[in-house]
């Protein structure tokens, strides 16, 4: 990762994106067991089976690239329509975005 950081103890440091439900319960356990969320993270991670994350991290990967698919559509159909504007049109719309 770009974002690593080694600390002096040989751990990797990195920052990890997390929705407000996953942030919570990482906080619980830390606050349960009285461990750091890094130590909450390691544990789940070192306890996790590929086997059957496989399928749970592929689905994932899988809806990642369906939205991007529907972004890149929604896009073209937005540029489509912008390049048929008069110049007056065009910098009308620009005013009204910026």
């Amino acid at each position: 990762m770009s974002n690593e950081q080694v600390g002096q103890d040989g751990a990797a440091r990195f920052t990890v994106i997390l929705s407000k439900e996953l942030k919570a319960k990482v906080e619980s356990f830390h606050d349960t067991y009285k461990i750091s969320q890094g130590d909450v993270i390691e544990v789940l991670v070192a306890q996790a089976d590929a086997a059957i994350m496989g399928k749970h991290f592929e689905a994932k990967r899988d809806s990642k690239v369906e939205l991007r698919g529907k972004m890149s559509e929604t896009k073209k159909a937005l540029l489509d329509k912008i390049k048929d504007l008069s110049p007056e049109a065009l910098e009308k719309l620009l005013k009204s975005v910026g």
